[in-house]
């Protein structure tokens, strides 16, 4: 007889980690997509505040079977290609950004005059998500992987710091790219208090256990007047929504939580942080993933579409004037 879900010993029942109360109901029950790994994991809607999780879950200890060598393997980081795109990209950041300047942008006048320019940046997907250059310009990747982001922000003056668990990874951004990279998880490190003045987390919160004491350990090593930049997917777009078991951000039971703009801001708030504003990160949007999963779940015509790469980027960017993205960046300071 096959095991039920809540006999299942790998398995464990957990509270709201908002709400610290254990009452919910269940949305749908999901499976491993991405490696097709055995296993049921039922995803539940808190009915105090509305949190989206998996309950019950993967132990701790058993959550590593989920995570095969090849998931997200690193990558090298390939060097920029100077082409026109990266020039007027290098432009518009020391000019509006503060890159390179120590976070001084340009005068009115020269930044009125790169107006055009300055459109053409925003149009693309890659540079959806820009963090300004903020104080003395300290800022700490947590899953930072191969250092792609901190390579890029280093060479514009930033003094950058990772934390990876994936020792392959860390070990090549220290030793091919000069990264201070420690490797484990946040709060295995001996940061000292308001050590950084951006802290950046790229899809890393929908996988802890428990984030509260990780958000609280940020909010200690975090600048006074510092800025955390959090990426996540976003349960209550549209394509949330629509695909519901087959929306690639789901991706059970790697991801814990499923965080909406509401429940992510309530949480981080518990852990004294305040939400300054949420945008969106289109050139992240799930939609070709998702309608592939759709295909192999339903068959027909609409999931053929995920092949036409210039008719995706054209849907995600209509997805994205609509506010309908379905990954989100959310923008804190303490509270």
């Amino acid at each position: 007889m096959p095991q039920s879900i809540e006999d299942n010993p790998d398995l464990e029942r957990v509270p709201c980690v908002i709400c610290d109360v254990d009452e919910c109901d269940t949305v749908l029950t999901a499976r491993d997509r991405l490696h097709g790994l055995p296993g049921e994991f039922p995803v539940v809607r808190c009915r105090q505040c509305g949190l989206v999780y998996l309950n019950p879950r993967p132990r701790p200890e058993a959550l590593g079977k989920y995570y095969p060598s090849d998931y997200r393997a690193f990558k090298k980081v390939k060097p920029r290609k100077n082409k026109l795109g990266d020039r007027i990209a290098d432009v518009i950041l020391r000019s509006y950004y503060g890159y390179g300047t120590n976070g001084r942008p340009a005068p009115l006048w020269k930044r009125m005059a790169l107006l055009p320019l300055y459109g053409l940046f925003c149009l693309s997907p890659k540079n959806s998500v820009v963090i300004p250059f903020h104080g003395e310009g300290r800022v700490l990747d947590i899953g930072c992987g191969s250092g792609k982001f901190l390579h890029f922000a280093k060479g514009f003056g930033w003094d950058v710091h990772g934390v990876e668990l994936d020792e392959a990874a860390a070990e090549y951004a220290r030793s091919e790219l000069g990264i201070d990279i420690r490797t484990g998880d946040l709060m295995d490190q001996a940061y000292e208090p308001k050590s950084f003045d951006v802290i950046r987390m790229s899809h890393v919160l929908e996988h802890l256990p428990d984030p509260m004491p990780e958000l609280r350990r940020i909010r200690e090593i975090l600048e006074d007047d510092g800025l955390l930049v959090v990426m996540i997917p976003n349960v209550g777009s549209a394509l949330a929504r629509r695909f519901g078991g087959c929306w690639f951000a789901l991706d059970a039971p790697r991801h814990l939580y499923s965080f909406s703009r509401e429940t992510v801001t309530r949480l981080l708030e518990k852990a004294g942080l305040r939400v300054e504003r949420i945008t969106q990160d289109w050139n992240a949007c799930t939609l070709r993933q998702s309608l592939r999963y759709l295909g192999k779940e339903r068959g027909g015509l609409l999931p053929k579409l995920a092949k036409f790469k210039r008719l995706m980027r054209l849907a995600n960017m209509l997805i994205a004037i609509q506010r309908q993205c379905d990954v989100i960046v959310v923008w804190a300071r303490k509270a």
